[in-house]
């Protein structure tokens, strides 16, 4: 099985370890990157076209729903928040998943990656 490609947009330290902690425990996967911002994130995605993206919503730049929205090609993306407030435009968006931070269990989080990958 070939690696799956993911990047993180995330401009919060302390979440960005978190992510890339439980994603290390993911076999095959690839972080190519980490984001503190949408406008750099958007212009990556648009050149590497990673097969999955973590996508916080309150971010510097542009907010993140607004990024994702702008692109021609979208990855796969699980919005991860800690506002519940964004599911709905996340839904309208047609994105994968919606995380609620914070995230309190590896087997969740998993389960909601292997079904995103799996649709």
């Amino acid at each position: 099985m070939s690696n799956v490609k993911c990047i993180i947009i995330e401009d919060d330290p302390a979440f960005q370890v978190i992510i890339k902690s439980l994603v290390s425990k993911l076999p095959n996967f690839e972080i190519l990157d980490v984001f503190d911002n949408s406008v750099d994130a958007a212009l990556f995605i648009t050149r590497k076209k990673p097969d999955l993206v973590f996508l916080d919503v309150e971010i510097n730049g542009l907010n993140g729903l607004e990024v994702l929205d702008s692109l021609i090609h979208k990855p796969k993306t699980i919005v991860v928040s800690g506002e519940q407030k964004y599911a709905d435009e996340a839904a309208e968006l047609n994105v994968d998943a919606f995380i609620t931070k914070p995230i309190t269990s590896f087997e969740n989080f998993k389960e909601t990656v292997e079904s995103v990958l799996a649709s």
